[in-house]
């Protein structure tokens, strides 16, 4: 199987799944906040979504292509430097990030927008 309809596949599966629970805006609201405060938890985390973006980034650095394509690409790159942004950025800018994002009509709106994207992948790489 072509590496980028596999990616399509996951990443269509993820967006899906995490945009639904993301309409669940209190429980995500309260686990967001405690992830937040865990700095062990976060760097955990950080490393493994480095190590998962360093991945991603040299199995699908494809910029020319289909839409579908770069996108993916561009969604491999956010992972990596989600990680690095878990890893090095102090905890005070963190948490102020967290304070401005952690609202209930971000994840109504980011909710939409995930399972709108994970379907548009998942049906590319499912080929409906």
């Amino acid at each position: 199987m072509d590496i980028s309809l596999f990616l399509a596949q996951a990443f269509g599966i993820y967006f899906v799944v995490m945009g639904l629970v993301m309409f669940r805006r209190n429980t995500i609201s309260m686990i967001i906040s405690s992830f937040a405060e865990n700095r062990a938890l976060k760097f955990f985390a950080g490393v493994f979504i480095l190590i998962l973006g360093i991945i991603l980034v040299l199995v699908h650095n494809i910029w020319e292509g289909p839409a579908w394509q770069v996108v993916i690409t561009v969604f491999a790159w956010l992972t990596f430097i989600k990680g690095i942004f878990y890893l090095l950025v102090p905890q005070n800018i963190y948490m102020g990030l967290v304070r401005a994002l952690n609202k209930s009509n971000v994840f109504l709106v980011g909710g939409i927008v995930a399972v709108v994207i994970g379907v548009w992948l998942a049906s590319i790489g499912f080929g409906y």
